[in-house]
């Protein structure tokens, strides 16, 4: 019998970036509360957050853990993936349409970090 003693995973890592010029404020702010909006629009595994860092020129992030699907909900807020340089491999476009956004993402948005300061 063949017993391993190091260590062992099934986890996957990931990360991107997104010129933050090419963000509305908004997107940039369902980016940073993924993980809480992504659980009121119904995207699987909205508890494995990714952490994301914002500067005057990028949105970054990176995961260990990805079964969060960040491509789904960038897709759901908007963002056109072709603006997305994912760091973990290469993905074509060349046939890309972009996906319909979910419709009350902005409303679900301003009601999870109250926007209107109400």
């Amino acid at each position: 019998m063949n017993v391993r003693t190091d260590f062992v995973t099934n986890s996957s890592s990931s990360s991107f970036t997104i010129l933050i010029d090419m963000l509305s404020k908004k997107q940039v702010l369902a980016i940073i509360n993924h993980s809480e909006l992504g659980k009121m629009i119904g995207i699987e595994y909205s508890s494995d957050a990714w952490k994301i860092e914002v500067t005057d020129k990028v949105v970054s992030a990176d995961t260990i853990m990805n079964n969060f699907d960040m491509g789904d909900f960038l897709d759901k807020i908007g963002v056109d993936r072709r603006l997305v340089k994912w760091n973990d491999f290469e993905r074509s476009y060349d046939s890309y349409i972009p996906a319909e956004p979910f419709l009350e993402w902005e409303n679900m948005l301003d009601k999870l970090i109250d926007i209107d300061g109400k």
